[in-house]
């Protein structure tokens, strides 16, 4: 399961450009996750690549959170990937998975629309 934003925020271009932006943008990303997805364990982001990247947890599945900047500096693209686990239980199926995924994705949408002046500009769904 792969999901992507891109959006737009001209909140950080007064306070920071290139690499700077990215990492303050992933960490606010990652402190309103913590404050909304208290069960969850988050890494603190790193940079891999041109992409800062964190980890959740959650009962189980872990997920990959990458942030990459596009053409513009205020252009971002966040990509979400669910790590696949090990082993699943036949009775568990997909639909566990795809639920907590579900939310994430959702948890996201509303993180990155709350600033002034954000826009979500595409979404994709893989």
């Amino acid at each position: 399961m792969n999901y992507a934003f891109r959006f737009m925020t001209g909140r950080l271009e007064t306070v920071a450009k290139g690499r700077a932006a990215g990492q303050n943008l992933i960490s606010s990303l990652r402190a309103k996750l913590v404050e909304t997805a208290e069960e969850a364990e988050i890494d603190e982001p790193s940079l891999e690549g041109d992409a800062w990247t964190f980890w959740l947890d959650i009962g189980g599945d872990r997920f990959r959170i990458a942030l990459t900047a596009e053409a513009s500096e205020s252009e971002w693209l966040l990509s979400v990937e669910h790590q696949e686990p090990m082993f699943v239980r036949a009775h568990e199926g997909r639909a566990r998975h795809q639920a907590r995924f579900d939310v994430l994705v959702a948890q996201l949408r509303r993180i990155i629309l709350q600033p002034e002046g954000a826009r979500l500009l595409a979404e994709t769904d893989d």
